[in-house]
C-alpha cells in the first residue's frame, strides 16, 4: 500500500477528483466523486466529454498497477470505463477527429519492471490495438499529430529522452533525442515537449553544464529558443563531461556488438 510519496511525504486523507472551472474564472464545479484517486484528464475535441484514468476498484489501494481509462459525460456526470484488462492503461488522449484514443499500458506479469506500450482505441472503448510492437521502449508522454495520423511519444534512450513520430502504420520516426528535464535531484531522465499543429515540436533540453532551456525541432533542425543562464555561468570554468564506452561482461543489450553500457566521467571543474 502507498502511504507516501516521494517529494510529499506522508499521504495525507482524502482524494484527488477533477474540477471544471470557468476560463474567466469563478467558483470550481467538481466532477468526480468517490473514494477513489482520478487524475490526467483530457477533454475531447467536442468538449463534452473528459478522458482520464484511474483504479476506481473496491480494492484499490492493493491493486495500484491496475488503472483503467475512463469517459466523464460533461452533462451527466456518467463515468464510463473503456478499458478493463490487468494492467495499468493510463494517460487517453483523444485524436483531433474524436474518433480515437491514444493511450499507454501494459499486460500485467507481476514483474519487477514492465515498458507501457501504445495503443489506439476508438471512442467507445473498442478496437484496442498495440502500435509499434516492434518498439522496444517504454512510452512516457503523447501527443496526436494536427492530422490525426500519427502519435508524438516521448520515452527513454541512451541515457536521455527521445521523441520520435509514431505513424499509425507503426513506422517510428525520431525528431530529436535532446529532451531533458528541468530537475538535477534525481538520476532520471526526463522532460517535456508539445506539438504544433505545422508539426514543430517544442521541448526541454539541457547539457550538464547548463540547466533547462527551451527548444524547437523542425525539418530535422534543432534551435534553442533561450538561454537563461548563459549571464551567470558564462564567465565561470566548469567542469566538463567526457563519454567512455564500456563493454558489458556478456555483451547483453549492445546493438553495434562492440560494446554497450554507456558511462559517464564528470571531471573537477578547474579554477
Amino acid at each position: 500500500m502507498t502511504y507516501r510519496t516521494d517529494d510529499g511525504g506522508y499521504v495525507k486523507a482524502g482524494f484527488d477528483h477533477i474540477f471544471m472551472v470557468d476560463a474567466n474564472g469563478g467558483a470550481p464545479r467538481q466532477l468526480t466523486f468517490g473514494a477513489f484517486h482520478d487524475g490526467a484528464p483530457e477533454w475531447t475535441p467536442d468538449g463534452r466529454a473528459i478522458l482520464f484514468s484511474a483504479v476506481r476498484k473496491p480494492d484499490w489501494e492493493m491493486t495500484v498497477v491496475d488503472s483503467e481509462v475512463y469517459r466523464l459525460d460533461i452533462d451527466s456526470g456518467t463515468v464510463t470505463a473503456l478499458t478493463s484488462r490487468n494492467g495499468p492503461d493510463a494517460s487517453p488522449v483523444a485524436s483531433p477527429d474524436g474518433r480515437s484514443i491514444a493511450y499507454l499500458g501494459f499486460d500485467d506479469h507481476k514483474k519487477g519492471y514492465e515498458q507501457a506500450d501504445l495503443y489506439v482505441m476508438s471512442t467507445n472503448g473498442g478496437g484496442s490495438r498495440l502500435v509499434a510492437p516492434g518498439l522496444d521502449r517504454g512510452i512516457n508522454q503523447i501527443r496526436w499529430s494536427a492530422d490525426g495520423r500519427a502519435i508524438y511519444a516521448a520515452y527513454e534512450e541512451s541515457g536521455s529522452v527521445t521523441v520520435s513520430r509514431i505513424g499509425l502504420d507503426g513506422s517510428v520516426r525520431p525528431i530529436t533525442r535532446d529532451v531533458a528535464d528541468a530537475g538535477y535531484d534525481r538520476p532520471y531522465a526526463g522532460g517535456g515537449f508539445s506539438v504544433a499543429r505545422n508539426g514543430t515540436v517544442a521541448f526541454t533540453t539541457n547539457s550538464y553544464d547548463r540547466p533547462t532551456d527551451v527548444a524547437v525541432s523542425s525539418g530535422g533542425a534543432m534551435r534553442k529558443l533561450t538561454r537563461l543562464n548563459d549571464l551567470s555561468l558564462g564567465s565561470k570554468n566548469l567542469g566538463t563531461l567526457r563519454t567512455l564506452d564500456v563493454a558489458a561482461p556478456d555483451g547483453a543489450g549492445c546493438r553495434r556488438g562492440s560494446c554497450c553500457r554507456r558511462r559517464t566521467r564528470r571531471d573537477s571543474a578547474s579554477r
